[in-house]
Parts: structure tokens; C-alpha cells; sequence
């Protein structure tokens, strides 16, 4: 008796829960904040193009050699020595200039080793 009234009991707060979850309301924004939202990002967009174009300005004015080198991830791997080993090997054949290996916290690749390397940009 105990087992089929503690198996009623569980079966009705779970369709309980499972009728509640259904009936939740719908929550659309009205179409003037959307568009006010889409116009608030092309300003932004614009803003940044700006900031580009200042930069790239900048950037021709200087000659500086720090413009010449460009740090990219090459890969993720399971263990520091496997990091380690591909960036010395990517090292000794000149493809490039420094590398680092870091320990990814979060995301897809979290507990896996990111390999960064510096490359030397040709003109």
C-alpha cells in the first residue's frame, strides 16, 4: 500500500511540474525596441569603423616594428609536453618566432593546452 500511494504521489508532481513548464508566458519585444536596438547597433558599427580608420592612420604614420608581428592560436592539445613539443618543433623550422602554451579555463577546449605563437609578418 505504501509503494502505491508513494508512486501516485510522484507520478502526479511530476505531471504537475511537467503541465507548469508548458504554460509559461511569451515574452516578445515590441517591434519599435527592435528596431531601436538594430538602429543602436549600425551606430555602434559605424563608431567602430571609425576607430579603424583613426588606427589604420596611426598605424601608417608609425614605423614601428611591433606592427611586423601578429600572435594567433595554432591549437589546443591534451597535455602541456604535446604543446610544448609541436611549438618547439614549429620553432626550429622558422614558421614561427615565439610560442606559449596556456591552460584553457572554459569553454569547449577547457583542460586542454592552447598553443600561441607570434609569426613574423613579411611586407
Amino acid at each position: 500500500m505504501n509503494k502505491t500511494v508513494r508512486m501516485l504521489a510522484l507520478t502526479g508532481a511530476a505531471v504537475a511540474a511537467g503541465l507548469s513548464l508548458g504554460v509559461a508566458p511569451a515574452s516578445a519585444t515590441p517591434a519599435a525596441t527592435a528596431s531601436a536596438s538594430v538602429q543602436a547597433d549600425h551606430k555602434s558599427d559605424d563608431r567602430r569603423d571609425d576607430r579603424r580608420n583613426d588606427n589604420r592612420r596611426d598605424n601608417d604614420r608609425k614605423s614601428d616594428h611591433r606592427d611586423q608581428f601578429k600572435k594567433h592560436s595554432q591549437g589546443y592539445y591534451r597535455t602541456l609536453g604535446a604543446c610544448t613539443k609541436v611549438g618547439k618543433v614549429g620553432k626550429v623550422h622558422k614558421k614561427w618566432v615565439s610560442f606559449d602554451c596556456g591552460k584553457v579555463r572554459r569553454g569547449f577546449h577547457r583542460n586542454q593546452w592552447e598553443l600561441t605563437v607570434t609569426t613574423f609578418r613579411r611586407h
